[in-house]
């Protein structure tokens, strides 16, 4: 769960200061994040967990920014116990000088012949998933903000400082990732253990914000601006003069597609 920009920016975009409409906003922009990743064919967010793939070398992935300790496991036989663990000696992922990497190669010195033969469902690779901010295995910024929490299901996080966390934003808190859906003072009332992940209790414990393309926050912006525009009004028609007009839906128009074409995975 995610939102591209924060609500911040979109009501600095609207030159909106009311509060009355934050929550219609906020669904604004997941909405216009989640077409972005259906556009893209892939999503920029991170998350984390199992994927399964098909035995084969060279080994074509989702794309990819970390694999865990001894998180890539192969089966030999279709047995499905998974009882063959690479070393990071082993492989070498690709492309070798940029994030997301999306797909493997073995390595010239390793003691395997492939990645789970010709086995169906043979690979099974535990790590990060995603295109995050395009440079980093780790797209997010560390703050001089840290969280509390008490439970690993309490919804009210107590921030140290006010102005750096905003609703929208996606927040890492050790392992833990949790999206921000609205702001009191010095606290913030969130969604717990988003994108793969579990939740914690935190004791005073640092908050880093994830980061996203600045073409795909620009996009996701100019998409919440045109679906906040158009509510409640596709397909309704409106006069202006002598000619009569009816509203289309609020989806992407050429301009937007071309700024996403290059991050478009085929």
């Amino acid at each position: 769960m995610n939102a591209y920009a924060s609500l911040t920016q979109i009501k600095g975009e609207l030159g909106i200061t009311a509060t009355t409409n934050d929550t219609t906003l906020l669904r604004m922009l997941e909405a216009a994040s989640r077409m972005i990743d259906l556009f893209c064919n892939r999503f920029f967010y991170v998350r984390e967990g199992v994927k399964y793939f098909d035995g084969g070398c060279p080994l074509f992935i989702s794309d990819l920014l970390s694999i865990d300790t001894d998180g890539f496991v192969t089966d030999e036989d279709g047995d499905l116990d998974y009882d063959n663990t690479l070393a990071t000696t082993d492989y070498i992922l690709y492309p070798l000088n940029e994030f997301p990497k999306t797909y493997i190669q073995l390595d010239p010195d390793s003691n395997y012949g492939g990645f789970g033969g010709a086995i169906r469902k043979g690979v099974k690779i535990t790590g990060k998933w995603g295109y995050g901010n395009g440079i980093s295995a780790t797209p997010y910024k560390a703050t001089a903000i840290t969280g509390t929490v008490a439970t690993t299901d309490g919804t009210t996080l107590t921030l140290s400082a006010d102005g750096t966390i905003e609703a929208g934003h996606t927040i890492l808190c050790e392992t833990e990732q949790i999206y921000v859906i609205a702001l009191g003072t010095l606290s913030a009332t969130v969604k717990r253990g988003v994108n793969g992940t579990d939740g914690a209790i935190h004791s005073t414990k640092a908050l880093s914000i994830y980061q996203y393309p600045d073409d795909i926050i620009q996009i996701c912006l100019m998409l919440s601006e045109r679906l906040y525009a158009t509510r409640g009004k596709v397909f309704q028609s409106e006069k202006l003069g002598d000619y009569t007009y009816t509203l289309a839906e609020g989806g992407m128009v050429d301009i937007q597609k071309a700024i996403l074409l290059p991050y478009k995975r085929i």
